[in-house]
């Protein structure tokens, strides 16, 4: 026992020399795993971020392809009204032009019975 308490200086600064290594590569250890721990939350949390980015994107994507489902149903009734009214503005036309046509001749007919008037007038007055 004497021998203990005269070399504990010796014997103390060996184990700190051994206990060092030790230490380090238990504490290197120990580091390893919470960088694993760590890492494992983050790729746990990148996968929560990706799952709600591909719900939010499909969510979305059905919303559009609903949106386009009816924008197109919409683009499908106005082209049947366009085809609708291109005819109807057809039929309006050859009218105008028949109308045209008619006062064309009532004019005719007026002026002509005008001149025949103005005809008799001046014979009546002679």
């Amino acid at each position: 026992m004497s021998w203990l308490l005269e070399n504990w200086t010796v014997i103390a600064g060996l184990m700190g020399f051994i206990g060092t290594p030790i230490a380090w590569y238990a504490g290197r250890s120990k580091e390893k795993a919470k960088t694993k721990i760590v890492q494992g939350d983050a790729v746990q949390n990148m996968q929560k971020a990706y799952d709600t980015f591909v719900a939010d994107v499909v969510e979305r994507y059905e919303y559009l392809k609903k949106d386009m489902k009816y924008v197109k149903s919409e683009l499908s009734l106005v082209k049947t009204e366009n085809v609708e009214q291109r005819k109807d503005l057809r039929k309006s036309y050859l009218e105008v032009n028949r109308l045209r046509k008619e006062l064309r001749s009532y004019k005719e007919k007026y002026t002509a019975l005008k001149a025949a008037f103005d005809k008799l007038k001046m014979e009546r007055d002679e």
